[in-house]
């Protein structure tokens, strides 16, 4: 953790379900505080689908 903030490392599945709600890390400014807490806050949500 460096500055309060967090760097995550998604595995490509991760990566296809955030593509699928609409995050594209190609086109998302990831120093954005917002756009990061919305990652991180869907990662949870990720993991989930990805137990199912």
């Amino acid at each position: 953790m460096k500055n309060g903030v967090e760097i995550i490392f998604l595995d490509e599945s991760e990566i296809s379900i955030l593509k699928n709600l609409g995050i594209d890390r190609q086109d998302t400014d990831f120093s954005s505080q917002d756009i990061l807490e919305k990652t991180i806050g869907d990662r949870s949500y990720i993991q989930k689908i990805l137990k199912k």
